[in-house]
């Protein structure tokens, strides 16, 4: 299904630019040549349906060529984080199949490692170097299998509560997320899609490069974030479509704060990975004339839904409704819908998700069934169907005996004029309870009992930070999500 979108993009596309990398322009023609080639060179490494290609790469045209030579050829394409540490990278290497490799150069030495350690036969290419060679003249033509339900990418979660779970997904899943999307979006050829997140995160992967794959549009490709370089592309591709995660946004509305707005052409900015602040996004609006519409999703359903509030004013904080052809439920405990306003526990149901984990059927069973995949997060919906995300179920904090929603806390936290990131997790205390404690990021020098005295005017006593910790910055993954389990120790 894939190679025939790319075809489909091809042949309407021709010489029309396709894909835009460091001042280098590749038409679809020009593409469709470098994936055949690819996708040759792949076969002869030994590529076939059980044994697929590892791209451990950063946001690069060589992602690109490889991962649609994948999908000619119906062979699964591992998305591996290009900054992977060895012991991050020997899962994949031990738990998959593999007969080829194309890797960052840097990466070469622990990839000769886990060859060394599994015994695996597969062939090595580094982007800048011995991949270029690897491109041989000859070229795999496309064939007529629509390979629906073949394995396109093996994908690890990011880990941010607990060990990553591995997802497979099909051809069809990917192509109705991209049609799911789309449909909703209105994403169509003249856009032009400027994509600054890693493209072996699945925000990037989906919501950048598949969302212009499945319109034909332009892809224009950052490899590492500049808020100058992302500012210039903007007034010199014409950039349409925008996808980023909340502290993009963030640093780029703050580059521009109090001078004149610069040119650009924006129509749609979405942000996900991780909450978006209100103030975030009507800064972004101040500076570039648009406001930045949630998205929400997971790696294993992909995006299921957006804010395209026409009033978004009055729904900043919402993730909006779910996407054409995507189902999202509020439940209670007992699996039951709740009326509109009450928190309970969202289930998706989409047909852009796989049946279960790759190759794990404890976690299958615990967040795949009745039809619908359970990420573990807690929402509720309005009056009129939007969805407000409001936290991880495994992040409530029992405190004194009641439970604690650390995005309550956080939001009230959040709008101390001191404050310019905040996080709160709960911590081991006395007799089995927990202890509220929130880790923050100040615009200036703030003292812990400010922030407890400030809380107390708005919280009841056992929603009150006992422990406050001040840092430099967050930590995040590479979708901006935050890394809750390093703020516990």
């Amino acid at each position: 299904m894939l190679n025939h979108i790319f075809q489909e993009a091809c042949r309407s596309g021709g010489s029309r630019t396709a894909l835009i990398f460091d001042n280098q322009r590749y038409s679809f023609a020009q593409l469709e040549e470098q994936v055949a080639r690819c996708a040759a060179s792949l076969k002869s490494a030994g590529a076939v349906p059980d044994r697929g290609v590892a791209l451990v790469l950063r946001t690069s045209p060589e992602f690109v060529y490889t991962f649609l030579a994948a999908a000619r050829l119906g062979i699964p394409a591992y998305l591996v984080d290009a900054g992977s540490k060895l012991s991050e990278l020997r899962r994949v290497f031990t738990e998959n199949q593999i007969a080829a490799v194309v890797a960052e150069p840097e990466q070469l030495p622990a990839i000769e490692q886990l060859r060394d350690e599994t015994g695996q036969r597969f062939a090595t290419y580094t982007r800048g170097g011995s991949f270029e060679r690897w491109l041989g003249h000859r070229t795999e033509p496309p064939l007529s299998r629509t390979y629906e339900t073949e394995i396109a990418t093996v994908q690890y979660t990011s880990g941010t509560t607990g060990i990553p779970k591995c997802t497979a997904r099909t051809h069809a899943n990917l192509a109705h997320e991209a049609a799911n999307f789309n449909r909703t979006t209105g994403v169509a050829a003249d856009d032009r899609v400027l994509c600054t997140i890693p493209m072996y995160h699945a925000h990037g992967f989906a919501n950048g490069f598949l969302a212009a794959l499945y319109a034909g549009a332009t892809l224009v490709l950052m490899e590492e974030f500049s808020r100058a370089a992302v500012v210039e592309l903007f007034a010199r591709e014409r950039i349409t479509v925008f996808p980023a995660v909340p502290l993009i946004f963030d640093l780029l509305a703050r580059r521009v704060m109090g001078q004149s707005r610069p040119g650009n052409s924006l129509r749609l900015a979405f942000s996900a990975g991780a909450p978006l602040a209100a103030a975030v996004a009507r800064e972004f609006r101040e500076a570039f004339g648009v406001y930045i519409r949630q998205l929400y999703g997971t790696t294993e359903t992909g995006a299921a839904a957006i804010n395209l509030d026409l009033n978004l004013q009055d729904s900043l904080d919402s993730v909006g409704l779910p996407l054409k052809n995507v189902g999202i439920e509020i439940l209670s405990e007992a699996r039951l819908p709740i009326p509109p306003g009450e928190t309970g526990e969202i289930a998706i149901r989409s047909a852009a998700a796989p049946d279960g984990y790759f190759r794990q059927p404890e976690l299958t069973a615990e967040k795949f069934h009745h039809g619908y995949f359970w990420p573990g997060d807690r929402g509720r919906k309005d009056s009129r169907g939007y969805v407000y995300v409001q936290g991880r179920a495994a992040w409530l904090v029992s405190s004194a005996g009641r439970k604690v929603d650390p995005m309550e806390v956080e939001a009230v936290i959040a709008t101390h004029p001191k404050v310019r990131e905040v996080a709160v997790v709960g911590v081991p205390g006395y007799l089995g309870e927990h202890v509220v404690k929130a880790v923050i990021a100040t615009r200036e020098s703030c003292q812990e009992q400010e922030i407890v005295d400030f809380c107390r005017d708005r919280l009841t006593d056992f929603k009150i930070p006992r422990l406050v910790e001040f840092v430099d910055a967050l930590p995040r993954n590479a979708s901006g999500k935050i890394l809750r389990t390093d703020l516990v120790s």
